[in-house]
């Protein structure tokens, strides 16, 4: 009596594999088929045991390339250098990936304060920050310093945000521009991830401050409907604004209107 024997799609349904899958691993000799009289293709049952040890290294991230090119050969170190690469990749996938969960745990930090101070004000003291002026900015195309600095920053997003300054004279006195756009990163940040003060990097030093959220309209560079409600507060409660207001951007939305959400500190004596 002979072999009862699998054909593709019984080997693709009990492996998880794509046909196409199994047809690379029989080019490569991994696998071995016959025709029947019809000329289909047909595997022994053997070949699953065959394609249990294929999965093994799949389960640990091997490509079906890297199977077919590392575990062909019976050299045991060569089988010990491919494992051990892998696991050093895997190591620092691992940590990658680590690094980005916080990165998502901080945002997610940030965006509980939102409920809670979006149009209500406290006094509280301003985190010291460094921030890349909008004049460093604009000197991108010509300066390599520029373009090196603003690289490494970016680079360091999200700890990295986009962060308008609101001049104190102009909110204050009518006087000057009302504000300019820049990035900027809390201090403690800023040393993690070797960000340093240098020409076009600001410090802004931690200061008493009026604490607050605002929503704003991204497509409007007129900021009098954000802050007025906060100057008019600060007027009802004879607080003086004594320097440029700082401001860091909570969340971003690319829905139509654009919306943002702006945590402010306003210096105040």
């Amino acid at each position: 009596m002979s072999e009862k024997k699998l054909r593709v799609n019984d080997l693709a349904k009990i492996s998880g594999m794509t046909r196409n899958a199994i047809r690379f691993y029989e080019e490569k000799k991994l696998l071995h088929s016959e025709r029947n009289a019809a000329g289909h293709r047909e595997y022994s049952y053997g070949m699953i045991v065959r394609m249990a040890a294929i999965k093994k290294y799949q389960s640990v991230c091997f490509s079906l390339q890297d199977v077919a090119e590392q575990f062909t050969c019976s050299d045991l170190n060569s089988i010990d250098e491919a494992l051990k690469d892998k696991e050093r990749e895997l190591d620092e996938l691992a940590l990658r990936y680590e690094q980005m969960a916080q990165k998502i745990r901080e945002m997610r930090k940030r965006m509980e304060n939102i409920p809670g101070l979006l149009g209500k004000y406290e006094i509280t003291t301003a985190p010291e920050m460094l921030r890349v002026t909008e004049a460093l900015l604009e000197r991108i195309p010509v300066s390599k310093q520029a373009w090196q600095c603003v690289n490494c920053w970016l680079a360091a997003v999200p700890d990295v945000v986009i962060s308008p300054l609101f001049f104190g004279d102009y909110w204050k006195n009518g006087e000057g521009k009302s504000h300019e756009w820049g990035l900027s990163i809390r201090a403690e940040k800023a040393e993690e991830k070797g960000l340093v003060q240098e020409e076009g990097v600001a410090c802004l030093p931690s200061c008493r401050s009026l604490h607050t959220i605002v929503i704003c309209d991204r497509n409007s560079e007129d900021f009098s409907g954000v802050l007025g409600p906060v100057m008019d507060y600060m007027k009802e409660n004879k607080l003086e604004l004594t320097g440029d207001i700082r401001c860091e951007q909570v969340v971003v939305t690319f829905e139509e209107k654009k919306k943002g959400y702006l945590e402010l500190w306003i210096p105040v004596a």
